[in-house]
């Protein structure tokens, strides 16, 4: 029989410690599990590796230089089990780790992100507005799939009028990408107001497509607003990144742009009768400025009136005083011109003794105009007479 040896805990863990230490197979090692129970301290991840049927504490030292996995996600852990003799505890200290299916896919689909990221592919100041109000809106999707038809009823609940189309194309496999890329650049051609990118719900695989490079550059390039409406509400791919506006769900796009023609009609009736009373009120002002300026001119042109009245009666004054004025002069002149002439008149020399003498039809100034026994007729203020010259005497005339 065995001789029963009796153990120290210490002897126990140190023995247990050896072993660990000395296997071959467990120096450097593979693990592949499923990480979950992370937590970050000091630039150590601690998390728990576990499969269905076990599990195992794991330490990752210097983790901010290495992938930090999630939890949930499937690794392959490299590294070497640590027993600690003093709480006798066992851990797996992992050099590195490497995602691992998924894991892999949502590393690649990080990396891509980072990438175009950093080229400004995802920055707001290049995100085209979309429209409220569009027309016309292409639809590019697989035309034998629900999406369509929620996305068309959706839209018709609200809008009959918008203009839609849909061009049909691979939203799942490996020549998807391609096709969605040819779909998207006929849509653009188009020219549609606005384009809806959609795909119904489905696992990351089904779903990897719209995480296409390719893709994603394509639709930066797009001239047309983009609206990228993959998948369900938790679902985020790289096309909804570079895309302008991302909904949801795909009837999240169609409620997006489908907007309401009634509460359109319903807006501009209001927004005609906001005019209309801003109109009225606008008259209403104008009116009353009119007739305060009415008051206001009728009262300068009375104190212009009144004024122009009083510089014309000034003027009719000075007029009158200078009417009567020349009036009085004009009639004391014509009195002295009429006395003036008073004394030259004629009949008041004739009445005075003096008469006219006429030969023929001529008047006699002088003597020597006379000769005898010429006829001659004699005026004077009461009548005229018939004379003959008998004789004649001249005198001298003085005429210096």
């Amino acid at each position: 029989m065995k001789t029963n040896v009796i153990l120290t805990v210490s002897e126990l863990n140190k023995y247990i410690h050896r072993i660990i230490n000395f296997e071959d197979l467990l120096q450097d090692c593979s693990v592949s599990g499923e990480v979950s129970e992370t937590s970050i301290k000091n630039g150590t991840l601690y998390f728990t590796l576990k499969d269905k049927d076990a599990r195992i504490k794991a330490i990752a030292f210097d983790c901010l230089r290495k992938y930090c996995p999630k939890n949930g996600e499937s690794v392959v852990v490299v590294g070497t089990p640590n027993y600690y003799e003093k709480l006798g505890q066992i851990s797996f200290i992992a050099k590195s780790i490497e995602p691992q299916g998924l894991g892999l896919m949502f590393l690649e689909i990080e990396k891509l992100k980072i990438k175009l990221e950093k080229e400004g592919l995802f920055s707001e100041k290049y995100k085209k507005a979309i429209p409220r109000y569009p027309l016309s809106v292409g639809i590019v999707t697989s035309d034998s799939g629900a999406v369509k038809q929620d996305i068309i009823a959706t839209i018709r609940k609200k809008n009959k009028a918008i203009s839609l189309t849909i061009i049909d194309v691979q939203v799942q496999g490996t020549s998807a990408p391609r096709s969605v890329i040819d779909g998207l650049l006929r849509a653009d051609s188009a020219g549609f107001d606005v384009i809806i990118l959609a795909r119904g719900g489905g696992s990351v695989e089904e779903l990897m497509p719209f995480n296409d490079e390719n893709l994603a550059r394509i639709i930066f390039s797009l001239d047309t607003p983009i609206i990228s409406a993959v998948g369900h509400e938790t679902n985020f791919s790289i096309s909804d990144f570079v895309a302008d506006a991302r909904a949801a769900t795909p009837t999240a796009a169609a409620e997006l742009v489908g907007f309401s023609t009634q509460e359109v009609s319903n807006t501009i009736i209001r927004l005609l009768d906001h005019a209309n009373l801003l109109i009225t009120n606008k008259l209403r002002e104008k009116s009353f400025k009119v007739e305060q300026l009415k008051g206001v001119v009728y009262n300068i042109c009375n104190e212009k009136i009144r004024k122009i009245k009083e510089l014309v009666l000034v003027q009719l004054s000075k007029i009158r005083f200078n009417v009567k004025a020349l009036l009085d002069t004009s009639t004391k002149r014509t009195h002295e011109l009429t006395a003036q002439l008073s004394v030259l008149d004629p009949n008041k020399v004739l009445k005075n003794g003096y008469f006219k003498v006429e030969k023929g039809d001529n008047v006699v100034f002088g003597i020597s105009e006379l000769s005898i026994d010429e006829t001659i007729v004699l005026i004077g203020h009461d009548g005229k007479a018939t004379a003959v010259v008998t004789g004649k005497s001249e005198h001298k005339v003085d005429n210096s």
